[in-house]
């Protein structure tokens, strides 16, 4: 996975948000899977191999996961912006912030608290002029937030009997607070929620899948 696009070599908008059902996010949830599934493998381990295992495998893959996850939140960020959902545009990029600050964390931790220091100065990738990885993914906040305003987009409504069953339909605040929402759909289609308030676009958001009733197939103008 690492091969389409090393870490170090991470640059903003290189992965689709928009297109083949969200690209970027499938790849990033993938990572975040292979570093949940190494911190379990390390705490199943006794205390003396933890550390090894760390050198050799969890590092990379915790490193990997914050890395692509502060480029990607920064990439929403400013997609976020150009839909006018100011409130997204701000929660994103403190996401990636957050994210650069867990591999710096990690970094520290690699290098003077793991074997009491023993590596210190070993793994410091953003210590050279220029530094040889990705730094500082541009995001975009929000410079006015007014009073709140549903907004939303969505992917064409069509359904073919060999695609996809599920299309995305992302609800968004353009301002401050909370907006409430409502779908109303055709009876051949269904989605997996109705009705809400949304603050923000961060993960937990309501984000729509609406697909088929009963696997019929067709298409609603979007509305």
């Amino acid at each position: 996975m690492l091969g389409i696009r090393d870490p170090e070599h991470l640059r903003s908008f290189r992965f689709f948000q928009t297109g083949y059902g969200n690209e970027a996010e499938r790849r990033l949830e993938e990572l975040k899977e292979l570093a949940e599934a190494g911190n379990a493998i390390c705490n199943s381990l006794p205390d003396q191999e933890r550390d090894a295992f760390l050198e050799l495998f969890l590092m990379k893959l915790q490193a990997s996961w914050y890395i692509n996850a502060s480029f990607y939140y920064a990439d929403r960020s400013c997609l976020a912006w150009d839909r006018g959902a100011m409130q997204a545009a701000d929660g994103f990029l403190e996401a990636s912030r957050e994210m650069d600050r867990r591999k710096k964390e990690l970094l520290y931790y690699y290098n003077e608290v793991m074997q009491a220091g023993k590596w210190s100065g070993i793994l410091t990738p953003e210590s050279f002029s220029p530094p040889p990885t990705a730094l500082y993914p541009a995001a975009r906040p929000a410079l006015v937030l007014d009073g709140p305003e549903l907004g939303a987009v969505w992917e064409e409504l069509t359904f073919h009997a060999h695609g996809r069953e599920r299309k995305r339909v992302t609800l968004f605040n353009r301002g401050s607070g909370a907006a409430e929402f409502q779908i109303e759909m055709p009876d051949w289609m269904e989605a997996d929620e109705t009705e809400g308030r949304v603050e923000g676009d961060l993960p937990g958001r309501p984000v729509c899948d609406v697909f088929p009733a009963g696997h019929l197939y067709g298409k609603t103008p979007g509305k």
